[in-house]
């Protein structure tokens, strides 16, 4: 085998095995960060989807204006 190909094969398969868990880390980090933003606020954790929805359309005024 080509030893250009072979370490293109081998450059793909490190792209893969680290940055998945790498990309996973960051997801992971940027939700605590955006919890935590959210609990100095003083917003509830989690909201239903329906009083999301219903923010959207205007049909409830946000908790902390």
């Amino acid at each position: 085998m080509d030893p250009v190909i072979l370490a293109d094969i081998l450059t793909v398969i490190a792209i893969i095995v680290i940055g998945g868990p790498l990309a996973w880390l960051t997801v992971i980090w940027a939700g605590r960060a955006v919890a935590r933003k959210r609990a100095r606020l003083g917003e509830p954790e989690t909201r239903s989807a329906r009083e999301i929805a219903r923010h959207l359309a205007g049909q409830i005024e946000p908790d902390n204006c």
